[in-house]
């Protein structure tokens, strides 16, 4: 259950402190440098933090972590909002797991300092797993991260500096703009295409390529749109970075967590002349965020990310490695865990998907767009059905405030007009959840021909 303080409001529009610079070198926090404080001995001036630090903006956890909108007394609050599979304890951690975990600590081997990089058990069965897919990786190209953030902080930092630009999809997860604001690196959104289940729009993502474009960070299967990609469709993408020599990061936390009907397809077994740096973790799939294991994956099919390798082990040797516990049990977990585990959170989220879709497919003014894997999927708002509301943030908090249920505001993750819903919650919290907006949304519908 979110907890909720008392001495702060969910923003009827995205906070100021949300606004971002767009990577360019004006700090969030200018405006420290007129602040003084006084005490009994005179005025002083504020010390201020550094620009980095003031560029460093997780907006879901400022969210989460900041707001006070009180729900419904009568209405226990069912939130829709946090992507944690591990939340409601509906999968209790597999015994092959728990046991592989509890035998690493009991070996007493693991307690000192292990290979900045990862142990070599851990990164070669990491490897291969890659390579049953039919995904060339050698073990030494394995890096270990504290969790897919990591991951995706250590690969952009690698491959752009201040000035540089890289390419991220609009709407996305909105680390991959923290991480850019926070090294001075300019980010520039390319379309996603949510009439055609959220592909990308590759004529506008190759007008935004020049000569400072380092990496195009692709999300598939997509957080918060819950898009997978076709093999055609990828293909495509491919051959249009191939053409300007631009390296991809592929963010795939989300892998093989796809609904029936669907296929994933790592975007690394499809080209043989991009290099490709795939970031996942044992997060999702999983479904132990807590655990904060991630990884660095890099295929190199034309042997240029040489020094791309070596600026990410010189990361890891400055971090002095990741939990040696689980990076000693990850073989074991990788092979022990039944496919089972798996297929039941994907169960969840896809029969989730039909509940909430199945409700307010029929509501005017609102469209759900049912999702083809992750744990997400967006809903789109009509506003001009709804003119009470100025935006998506005010529908939020009247959902709270009447109803006790709590999407996210899509802003966001960069785009307006969309709530984003999680799917991983309990089957009786979607079919309430579900019938609540659905009433809310049939009561302050007003729109009117005119």
């Amino acid at each position: 259950m979110i907890q909720i303080p008392s001495d702060v409001q969910i923003p009827a529009s995205p906070p100021p402190c949300l606004a971002s610079n767009n990577g360019q070198d004006e700090s969030q926090n200018d405006f420290c440098e007129d602040v003084v404080s006084q005490n009994q001995n005179g005025i002083h001036n504020m010390v201020t933090m550094s620009k980095r630090a003031g560029n460093c903006i997780n907006p879901i956890r400022v969210i989460l972590e900041n707001l006070s909108i009180q729900p419904n007394p009568c209405k226990p609050l069912v939130s829709l909002s946090q992507g944690d599979p591990s939340l409601y304890n509906l999968f209790p951690i597999h015994d092959e797991m728990k046991e592989a975990v509890i035998n690493t600590v009991k070996s007493g081997k693991f307690n000192s300092y292990i290979p900045s990089a990862g142990l070599e058990s851990a990164r070669q069965a990491i490897a291969n797993q890659y390579i049953e897919q039919g995904i060339k990786i050698d073990w030494k190209n394995v890096f270990l991260t504290t969790g897919c953030t990591q991951a995706l902080l250590w690969s952009i930092e690698c491959l752009a500096d201040k000035g540089d630009n890289i390419l991220i999809p609009k709407p996305c997860f909105p680390i991959y703009k923290t991480f850019a604001s926070m090294n001075g690196i300019e980010y520039r959104d390319y379309d996603l295409l949510p009439q055609n289940c959220w592909e990308i729009n590759l004529d506008h993502l190759e007008s935004l390529i020049d000569s400072k474009t380092k990496a195009v960070i692709i999300n598939n299967p997509s957080n918060p749109c819950g898009s997978v990609y076709s093999k055609k469709h990828l293909l495509s993408f491919l051959k249009i970075v191939s053409k300007y020599n631009i390296p991809v990061i592929s963010d795939e936390v989300y892998a093989h967590f796809v609904f029936p009907g669907q296929t994933y397809h790592s975007i690394a077994d499809l080209t043989s002349t991009v290099p490709i740096i795939m970031c996942n973790s044992l997060s999702k799939r999983y479904i132990v965020p807590g655990w904060r294991i991630g990884w660095v994956a890099i295929y190199d099919p034309l042997h240029c990310l040489g020094q791309v390798q070596e600026g990410i082990n010189r990361f890891c040797q400055a971090s002095f490695g990741v939990n040696s516990m689980i990076q000693a049990s990850l073989p074991l977990i990788l092979t022990k865990t039944p496919d089972s585990y798996f297929q039941n959170a994907v169960q969840l989220a896809y029969e989730n998907a039909q509940t909430i879709t199945n409700a307010l497919e029929a509501v005017p003014g609102i469209n759900p767009i049912f999702p083809q894997g992750s744990m997400f999927m967006m809903v789109h708002i009509a506003l001009k059905c709804f003119p009470e509301f100025k935006n998506e943030y005010e529908m939020v908090e009247r959902l709270i405030q009447e109803e006790s249920v709590f999407p996210f505001p899509s802003s966001i993750f960069g785009i307006n007009d969309y709530l984003r819903i999680s799917l991983i919650v309990p089957k009786d919290n979607a079919i309430v959840a579900a019938k609540r907006m659905s009433e809310f949304f049939k009561n302050h519908y007003k729109f009117h021909n005119s």
